[in-house]
């Protein structure tokens, strides 16, 4: 019989990967357009990074005063960051398709989708499971990055190269998506495996 741990991994893992699928079924079954696939792995950039910051206000292990303050710098500083990755995507991309209002449903549903899915993993494990008793606000400070490089890299360049050089390909796609969702999974799977708590990435 499976210990309740093991349960709730598998059900927040299994939040993960239909999140990380919903990007595909868009593509290939909804006519989701380039622009709205690669702002939904932005909107997932700021998903992560709400959780995150919750996660050093929660952190037991470093004093409230501290708490507060890493809190302040990482709002600043993963907020610039934010800010300078969605301008050089909205002039790469182009801005017209923002006001869309079938592109803004479009990214309301993959926003939701990322928003459970993370919170799911966020309520199960960290606040649930008790990570947050031992967790230390200055090591939340660095989880999202990692996760959020990885993101960059495979979801949104790799997507965008697709699309720019030839559309909206199933090949490419899947290989994309697939490629994101094993780092993610693998990720997630060793933050909360087990009993022990781990060092690499958010889920």
């Amino acid at each position: 019989m499976l210990s309740a741990a093991t349960r709730t991994t598998r059900t927040s893992a299994l939040g993960l990967v239909l999140a990380n699928l919903l990007p595909l079924i868009g593509v290939l079954a909804l006519g989701w357009s380039p622009f709205t696939v690669v702002m939904a792995y932005v909107l997932e950039t700021v998903i992560v990074g709400l959780y995150a910051w919750l996660r050093i206000l929660l952190a037991q292990q470093t004093p409230l005063g501290a708490r507060i303050g890493v809190a302040m710098f990482f709002t600043a500083h993963y907020g610039i960051f934010l800010l300078v990755q969605s301008v050089f995507l909205v002039i790469a991309l182009g801005a017209d398709d923002a006001w869309s209002p079938d592109v803004q449903q479009e990214l309301a549903i993959a926003g939701l989708g990322f928003l459970v899915s993370h919170g799911i993993s966020f309520a199960a494990h960290y606040l649930g499971g008790g990570e947050f008793r031992q967790a230390d606000a200055r090591i939340e400070l660095f989880r999202p990055y990692l996760r959020v490089f990885v993101q960059q890299v495979v979801a949104i360049l790799g997507f965008w190269i697709a699309f720019t050089l030839g559309g909206a390909r199933i090949g490419p796609v899947l290989a994309l998506v697939a490629c994101k969702l094993l780092l993610d999974l693998r990720a997630h799977l060793r933050l909360h495996a087990g009993d022990a708590p781990r060092e690499p990435l958010p889920g």
